[in-house]
Order: structure tokens, then C-alpha cells, then sequence
């Protein structure tokens, strides 16, 4: 007893006597699943070269977002050098000014 699969359901098929096929329509039977074989071997490399597209670009924006907090980390670094170099020069001049002041 062979089983066959069509549309994602599965049955087995019945015994030719059972079926009184004739010779021509046994081949046709036979040509028809193997179509369908085809188009559900199609189905599933069609599904499976999505998931892979799909996985893919969930890896390349996995990388960009490591990339964009990477970049975002050197920003607030370079931000936060550059607020401590002001604070340093205004406070040296704060210094010359009071300096000059007393003099």
C-alpha cells in the first residue's frame, strides 16, 4: 500500500483492482502525483529559501543595531571629552579672571 501526499494531507492510496483503473489511467494517476511530488518538493524549497532570507536579514539587522549602540557609545564618549575639556578651560579661565581680579 503506497502512500501519497497532496495539499499537505496525507492517504493512502487503494490497490489498482480496487480502483478497476486501466493501464492508461494508472499511468495518469501516477503521472498526476508525481506533479504533485514536484510542486511540493517546489512548495518546500521555495519556503525554506524564505526562511533563510528571513534569517539572514534578522542577522544583518542584528548587526546594524550592534553597530548603531557602537557607534552611539563612541558618540556619548566623545560627548561627554568634550564637556569635561570645556569645563576644564572654563574653569582655568575662571581662574585667570579671579587671578586678574585680585591683582
Amino acid at each position: 500500500k503506497a502512500s501519497r501526499t497532496s495539499g499537505g494531507s496525507t492517504f493512502d492510496a487503494l490497490p489498482r483492482s480496487w480502483l478497476a483503473l486501466t493501464e492508461p489511467d494508472s499511468k495518469r494517476m501516477e503521472c498526476f502525483f508525481s506533479h504533485v511530488s514536484a510542486v511540493e518538493r517546489c512548495e518546500r524549497k521555495i519556503k525554506n529559501a524564505i526562511q533563510g532570507l528571513a534569517n539572514q536579514k534578522q542577522l544583518e539587522l542584528r548587526c546594524l543595531d550592534e553597530e548603531f549602540k557602537s557607534l552611539q557609545a563612541r558618540g556619548d564618549a566623545e560627548k561627554k571629552r568634550l564637556h569635561d575639556d570645556l569645563l576644564k578651560k572654563n574653569t582655568e579661565l575662571t581662574s585667570m579672571l579671579v587671578k586678574a581680579l585680585e591683582d
